[in-house]
């Protein structure tokens, strides 16, 4: 029995055009992440530890990305296809994304804490604060 897509009208529009963003952004950060490796090719002749950073961020990133794409091709393939396995990998896709994204932010802001406690320790002991 085919019961075809749970969404309807405004719903389908929204998710769509989330899609097409989605998208859009997997491709500019693409870009700019091969930019970042070509950059640390460069910047190796420099300072070796800085290329090697700026080698690390696009392999980072490089997950985000593949779930970005994958949800906006899926999405995009259950909208024309009537395919709810479509849209159920779609979101699984949009779920990997948000949690990897929201994984990697508080990762990000235990550094930044770190950095914080490192700032006043140092300033402290330096007699700055």
């Amino acid at each position: 029995m085919e019961q075809g897509l749970n969404i309807k009208g405004t719903g389908i529009y929204h998710i769509q055009g989330a899609a097409k963003w989605c998208k859009i952004i997997a491709i500019i950060t693409s870009i700019m992440m091969a930019l970042m490796v070509i950059a640390a090719f460069k910047l190796m002749s420099i300072s070796v530890g800085a290329g090697i950073i700026y080698l690390i961020v696009p392999v980072i990133y490089l997950f985000p990305i593949l779930m970005s794409f994958g949800f906006s091709n899926h999405i995009n393939a259950a909208i024309a296809n009537n395919d709810e396995n479509e849209l159920e990998t779609g979101l699984s896709n949009l779920r990997s994304l948000a949690t990897f994204m929201g994984v990697l932010a508080i990762i990000g802001l235990i550094f930044f804490l770190i950095a914080v406690i490192g700032i006043i320790v140092g300033g402290s002991k330096a007699g700055l604060f």
